[in-house]
């Protein structure tokens, strides 16, 4: 079964990169906990102490994915089974436009929209919810060249409280 923030293979454009997966940190003032498979900015913390993660707040700000891929420092608990890291605890992302391939949750209606639809469709991010959702005009297009395949039954995280739990749903893989 495939699982929301992980990588499929690797494509001809990330087999080029030597490091498609890169490490950061959460960045000390984010406001909660980051798992696979959520919009972030990536952004210098000085040149020597590499990069930190703050979720994205709109499409313009997406700079990548954050990955279970390598991330070997994530915590999960029996009340908290979804592996995180929060603020200054290390995760790995993937950028935009680095090839790689990845799943992310969706929504039914993605599903939906895709049937007969081409790969290149614009979509959107439900920054709330963090997944893929049908293309709207308030929230701008998802920065990522094509869809690869819809996937109606995946292990995708949804967020209960302070939360975040395994259940089955919607997904997309997509090629950065």
């Amino acid at each position: 079964m495939y699982v929301q923030g992980t990588l499929i293979g690797r494509s001809t454009a990330a087999a080029n990169d030597d490091r498609p997966i890169s490490s950061a940190i959460v960045a000390p003032s984010a406001p909660g906990v980051m798992w696979g498979g959520m919009a972030i900015q990536a952004f210098l913390q000085g040149s020597e102490l590499g990069f930190a993660l703050q979720l994205a707040q709109t499409v313009t700000q997406i700079s990548g994915f954050t990955v279970f891929d390598r991330s070997t420092a994530l915590v999960s608990t029996e009340e908290d089974p979804v592996p995180t890291a929060g603020p200054n605890y290390a995760i790995n992302f993937v950028n935009v436009g680095s090839g790689a391939r990845l799943v992310l949750a969706a929504s039914d209606a993605v599903l939906e929209a895709l049937e007969n639809a081409p790969v290149t469709m614009q979509l959107s991010w439900d920054f709330e919810c963090q997944r893929v959702i049908p293309f709207s005009d308030a929230a701008g297009a998802l920065p990522i060249p094509s869809i690869v395949a819809p996937i109606k039954n995946a292990w995708v995280v949804l967020r209960d409280e302070d939360a975040a739990c395994w259940d089955t749903g919607a997904a997309v893989i997509v090629q950065l």
